[in-house]
């Protein structure tokens, strides 16, 4: 009996020590052979989830890896993977909270693979694309849990391309990442204050930034129109709540563009959907310069006004 309890453990041990050995195929980028082990195993096992779920990674990203292959430029082909990436998380966007090892393994897999490429493309580079090289370096980083070398890549990117929000963004999330909230809090309303639609939300991991974004979407926002409502709701939730103060060059680059996209707005064929959002949030950072510099109560009444009367919903929280 005690040698048949041993037998048993020692074979129901095999499919999870199988599993752990596909996982760390995945963190090798070896889909081929992380698919071979998990349909063998899926033989005494149908009907194991698990299983099932990895099978549909790894044939996914076998055919992504097809995809790209012939693509010989380097620089496509890691915009090509990364694009995969996305690819990846809608595709399995409502079992990513039951299959966290194997997701985890899987991005391990992915950014060391477009991390190598970008690493090649630096050292061959003429660097007429060194910034966006060294930003996609830092990404990977990122994505791969080493935010000191993340930030250390970004910031050079952001020296390359001062005031590019995408970078900014990436920045934020990593500071957030590494518990530094005041200093995110700062660069993602910077960020989102210079081209809230540039940056892409897919590949912000920090819990500041996505309980924003949930926020935001629930609110019934997708696409383009997300991306602009979420600096609202920044302010609106107390995200955005540390303030820098505008030199008076940006106030004036400010009050052009408020100007224009309120003319915008008086044509009847504008698109609300998205001026609205670009209005608040240029209006709130109007706002919080005259404060700072304390302007006549006058000039903020009139911008309160104007939120007013484009939502009054915004209005009522803003001013709670």
């Amino acid at each position: 009996m005690y040698f048949s309890i041993i037998v048993y453990v020692i074979m129901s041990s095999q499919p999870e020590n199988e599993i752990k050995r596909v996982y760390d195929l995945l963190k090798q980028g070896d889909y081929q052979s992380a698919k071979e082990v998990l349909s063998e195993i899926l033989v005494d096992d149908l009907e194991n989830p698990e299983i099932l779920f990895g099978l549909k990674c790894t044939g996914f990203w076998e055919n992504k890896l097809t995809q790209i292959s012939e693509i010989t430029n380097l620089f496509p082909k890691g915009e090509q993977l990364i694009s995969g990436w996305k690819e990846f998380l809608y595709l399995i966007d409502n079992e990513k909270s039951r299959y966290e090892q194997c997701i985890y393994s899987i991005k391990k897999g992915v950014f060391t693979q477009v991390l190598e490429i970008f690493q090649r493309l630096l050292q061959e580079n003429t660097f007429s694309k060194k910034g966006a090289i060294v930003g996609r370096i830092g990404l990977c980083y990122k994505q791969l849990g080493d935010y000191d070398t993340a930030l250390r890549f970004l910031g050079e990117a952001n020296l390359e391309n001062p005031e590019k929000a995408s970078i900014l963004a990436e920045m934020a999330d990593c500071y957030a990442l590494c518990g530094e909230e005041k200093t995110s809090k700062i660069l993602f309303r910077e960020a989102f204050f210079l081209n809230p639609e540039s940056i892409d939300l897919d590949f912000l991991d920090s819990q500041l930034i996505k309980c924003l974004i949930d926020i935001t979407k629930q609110k019934g926002y997708s696409g383009r129109v997300l991306n602009l409502w979420i600096p609202v709701y920044g302010v609106l939730h107390g995200v955005f709540n540390i303030r820098r103060q505008l030199n008076s060059q940006e106030v004036i680059k400010l009050k052009k563009e408020i100007y224009a996209l309120e003319n915008e707005n008086k044509d009847p064929s504008c698109n609300e959907q998205l001026l609205i959002p670009q209005l608040l949030n240029k209006y709130f950072w109007l706002i919080d310069y005259y404060v700072q510099t304390h302007e006549n109560a006058t000039k903020i009444n009139d911008i309160l006004l104007k939120i007013r009367l484009l939502d009054n919903s915004v209005y009522e929280n803003y001013i709670k």
